[in-house]
C-alpha cells in the first residue's frame, strides 16, 4: 500500500502520544449483520438532479436519471377552498 509521508508521520505521532500515557493497543472488527444490505442511498443523485441542473436541462445517462426531469419540480397549490365559507357550520 502507498501511504503518504504525512499520514505515516501522523500515525507515528499518535503512537508516541499513546506510549507516553501507557495506553494499550486494541483491535476492532466491523462487519455487516446477517440480512443487512449495503447503503443504497440515492441522495447525491437526487441533489444533483434537483439543485444543480436547471429545469429543462438534459440529465446525464444512467439508470437513476432515466425518465426523470431536471430541476426543482413545479408545484401548484389551490388554496381557494380556504376562502369559501363552510356550509356545515352555517345556520339556515
Amino acid at each position: 500500500m502507498n501511504y503518504s509521508k504525512k499520514s505515516i508521520d501522523t500515525l507515528k505521532d499518535v503512537m508516541r502520544e499513546n506510549r507516553k500515557w501507557n495506553a494499550e493497543p486494541f483491535i476492532t472488527e466491523q462487519s455487516l449483520e446477517v440480512g443487512s444490505t449495503a447503503n443504497k442511498s440515492k441522495a447525491p443523485f437526487s441533489f444533483y438532479l434537483r439543485h444543480v441542473l436547471k429545469r429543462g436541462d438534459k440529465p446525464p445517462r444512467g439508470k437513476f436519471f432515466k425518465s426523470r426531469v431536471a430541476g426543482i419540480p413545479v408545484i401548484f397549490s389551490d388554496e381557494l377552498w380556504n376562502m369559501v365559507p363552510s356550509t356545515s357550520n352555517v345556520e339556515h
